[in-house]
């Protein structure tokens, strides 16, 4: 309950501040450390292994930094409450085609069926809270686009993110 009242209080906090005016360069392995150091504890809880591999030559997006974070601890935190105990969550990061950054978090949780892959961003879907509808919304503010794709054993949650002004499709 407290992660969703999170959630609903970062949402409210962006988006009376108008995400598309804070755009700017954000060095996201920055951010990715960030978020990675304030989570990592929830993952000891669970003795889940928390793992990064974020290209070095990482370029900066085109964001509003609060944004990149949420949408960044949003899908750390789901990977969090839906992998099994015992298990590892994976978070990626690297320059993808010309012009975007894509991140990625995979984790061990249940596979979701592919009818159920979009109502998983949205806000009813009462099984993940507000935090992948509120990603969701970030990443398409941001003029980037998200997506799972689901495998036996788990899920794959990708962000892509514009590293100029142009939008994904």
């Amino acid at each position: 309950m407290n992660v969703a009242l999170d959630d609903l209080a970062h949402a409210a906090a962006i988006s009376s501040k108008n995400v598309k005016a804070g755009h700017g360069s954000v060095a996201v392995a920055d951010v990715i450390e960030n978020a990675f150091t304030q989570l990592v504890g929830r993952f000891g809880e669970k003795n889940i292994a928390l793992r990064m591999d974020v290209a070095d030559d990482l370029p900066p997006v085109h964001a509003d930094e609060d944004a990149v974070y949420q949408i960044i601890a949003s899908l750390l935190t789901n990977a969090c409450n839906e992998s099994k105990q015992n298990s590892d969550v994976v978070l990626t990061a690297q320059a993808h085609d010309e012009g975007y950054v894509l991140v990625t978090v995979h984790d061990s949780g249940e596979s979701i069926l592919p009818e159920e892959q979009e109502n998983i961003f949205k806000r009813v879907y009462s099984e993940t809270g507000s935090g992948l509808s509120l990603a969701k919304a970030l990443t398409e503010e941001s003029g980037g686009r998200i997506w799972v794709e689901s495998k036996h054993g788990g899920n794959t949650f990708n962000v892509l993110l514009p590293t100029n002004h142009a939008n994904v499709s």
